[in-house]
C-alpha cells in the first residue's frame, strides 16, 4: 500500500498515518507526542471527531509523517 500523497487532503493523509503507524507507536505514544489524550487520538483514528481542529491534525501529522519508518 503506498502512502497518500500531497494533494490527498491533510486530515485523510493524517487518518492514514494514524492507522498505519507501526504496532509499536500506540495511541498513547501519539497522544503524548502532541498534548492530547489517547481517547482523542483513539476517536480521531475512527474518524469520529466532526471537526477535529487543524492544529492537532497537523501536530498528529507532523509527528507521524517525521518517524523513520
Amino acid at each position: 500500500m503506498t502512502t497518500p500523497s500531497d494533494s490527498v487532503p491533510l486530515l485523510e493523509r493524517t487518518l492514514y498515518l494514524v492507522n498505519n503507524a507501526p504496532r509499536s507507536i500506540t495511541f498513547a505514544e501519539m497522544a503524548r507526542q502532541i498534548d492530547v489524550s489517547p481517547s482523542w487520538v483513539s476517536a480521531f483514528a475512527k474518524d469520529l471527531i466532526p471537526d477535529p481542529g487543524v492544529r492537532k491534525v497537523q501536530a498528529l501529522h507532523d509527528y507521524l509523517s517525521g518517524l523513520q519508518i
